[in-house]
């Protein structure tokens, strides 16, 4: 049974890649504001939920080989913005393959619930304001 366990976790992909999507009525602008405050990363991360006892540190993985990162990616759609959550990972050696087989799809849907949490975060607020985009004024 190990020998074949220690196969799977071999047999996984060395370069991960993982995004969700979901278009949300609303302004890049105002997504962008609610994604980069730190501060309302509650009101809309899936992790939240899960431990709002939790407090937010930032720190560095050690003992994993490989290479993460996440980002969320905007792009106008219709009336609306379409939000990508994106992660991309390097795994590197049998421990990183086994994190990626044990995570991925937990993370897929802890990506889905964020991204809904974020739409309904965003679809609840007024609409910022449109700053007009020429220079003439009226008099």
């Amino acid at each position: 049974i190990l020998v074949i366990l220690v196969v799977i976790v071999a047999l996984q992909p060395t370069q991960t890649h993982l995004e969700k999507s979901i278009v949300i009525n609303g302004s890049s602008e105002a997504i962008n504001a609610e994604i980069t405050r730190f501060r309302s990363f509650d009101a809309w991360s899936p992790w939240s939920k899960n431990s709002p006892e939790v407090k937010y540190t930032i720190v560095t993985f050690e003992g994993f080989e490989g290479t993460f990162y996440s980002q969320i990616k905007l792009e106008p759609e219709g009336e609306g913005t379409k939000v990508t959550w994106i992660y991309e990972g390097t795994n590197d050696g049998l421990k990183g393959k086994a994190m990626w087989m044990l995570m991925k799809g937990r993370m897929q849907d802890q990506y889905d619930k964020g991204l809904h949490a974020l739409k309904v975060l965003i679809e609840s607020k007024p609409p910022m304001p449109v700053t007009p985009t020429d220079s003439t004024t009226a008099e």
